[in-house]
């Protein structure tokens, strides 16, 4: 199908009033798969530049928003009629369109079931947390779709995902020091570019030029199809690379400061529990006779917060302690960074997913 033909104003009218058939929502697998590709040929093609890509995402649902298109297609690949690699695809469809992490998800559950799209699906909902800035709710998927994963080959993007977390959104650097450590040769071209953001944010020597080179590696095969997503990724590369010293600054203000609420919350914690603790250690001055009489002690009032911490000390430490900044204004820019540059690490995947899909034909 010619992409201008496509994208012509009626069917973006039709589009947009639900006139439309969803893809895989008659069944004809292999033909649906087609469409598919002749969506993103349509949305990156040099003469639909006016035409929004994620326009396409409309496709995804039915009309009504159901998802028994892609229900259909799940139980057909959990039976054997249908390779993996459409359900791959269909999950790259998603991230190279930009799809927002709601919709992502949603479409990841329907194929969480299918042993074989498992990883990728699991991958495709907990990678996110940009949209909405609930990364420590992603960060728990991740915890969590890493552990289920353990042990198989489909791990790795979910492994780097969670160490990449680690060091840039909870400020931990033994996040940077496992991404470091991992052996890139077992990483698909996504995850070694995801790496390669983490060093740059680190102020790694030369890890600006990785991350472009990665990321050509992965979009330049495909630019004489699409050569409208390569300026799309070179407009989201040169807003990522900007201004690396006034980032750095904010992630290590941001890792100050969550070290200092960590020392202080640890300390509160304790003080519920009744620890007695040093003056000097808790760094405080407590005049003499304390609160209840006794020197050196701090023994806040048991408050509903106290008592929430002493019921659940574990719980309330891990939603503190690892991710706490209590000035938004330093971390609200590393917190658009890590958004944006996981929109961009989707869109590569993508390209990596619907390579998958041509490489089974």
């Amino acid at each position: 199908m010619h992409p201008q033909k496509l994208w012509s104003s009626a069917d973006v009218i039709a589009v947009r009033e639900g006139a439309y058939e969803a893809l895989f929502a008659r069944g004809e697998f292999e033909a649906e798969s087609l469409r598919m590709e002749s969506l993103l040929d349509a949305a990156f093609h040099p003469d639909s530049a006016e035409v929004d890509p994620g326009l396409g995402l409309a496709f995804v649902l039915l009309p009504d928003g159901g998802d028994a298109g892609l229900r259909r297609l799940s139980e057909a690949i959990a039976a054997g009629a249908v390779g993996w690699p459409v359900g791959h695809a269909l999950l790259g469809y998603l991230g190279l369109l930009g799809a927002p992490d709601a919709l992502r998800e949603r479409v990841a559950s329907v194929f969480d079931g299918v042993a074989s799209t498992r990883p990728e699906a699991l991958a495709a909902s907990a990678i996110g947390g940009g949209d909405l800035r609930d990364y420590r709710d992603h960060y728990e998927q991740l915890r969590r779709a890493e552990a289920s994963l353990a042990g198989l080959a489909g791990r790795w993007p979910v492994v780097v995902a969670r160490q990449w977390f680690d060091f840039v959104l909870a400020r931990r650097w033994s996040g940077f020091e496992s991404l470091r450590a991992l052996n890139l040769g077992e990483l698909d071209p996504a995850s070694r570019w995801l790496v390669s953001t983490a060093e740059f944010l680190a102020g790694e020597e030369g890890a600006r030029l990785s991350m472009i080179a990665c990321a050509e590696a992965i979009v330049g095969p495909v630019d004489p199809r699409w050569p409208r997503l390569s300026r799309i990724v070179a407009r989201e590369m040169a807003a990522l690379v900007a201004e690396p010293f006034a980032l750095r600054w904010r992630h290590l203000q941001c890792a100050a400061a969550r070290d200092h609420a960590a020392a202080a919350v640890r300390h509160w914690l304790g003080a519920t529990q009744g620890d007695a603790r040093p003056e000097e250690d808790l760094g405080v001055s407590i005049p003499p006779g304390g609160p209840h009489g006794s020197l050196g002690v701090l023994s806040p009032e048991p408050t509903a917060a106290a008592r929430a911490a002493e019921a659940c000390r574990q719980k309330a430490g891990e939603f503190l302690l690892d991710w706490f900044v209590q000035d938004r204004a330093i971390a609200r820019p590393v917190d658009a960074w890590a958004a944006d540059v996981l929109r961009l690490y989707h869109r590569l995947r993508g390209v990596v997913m619907l390579g998958a899909l041509g490489a089974s034909r």
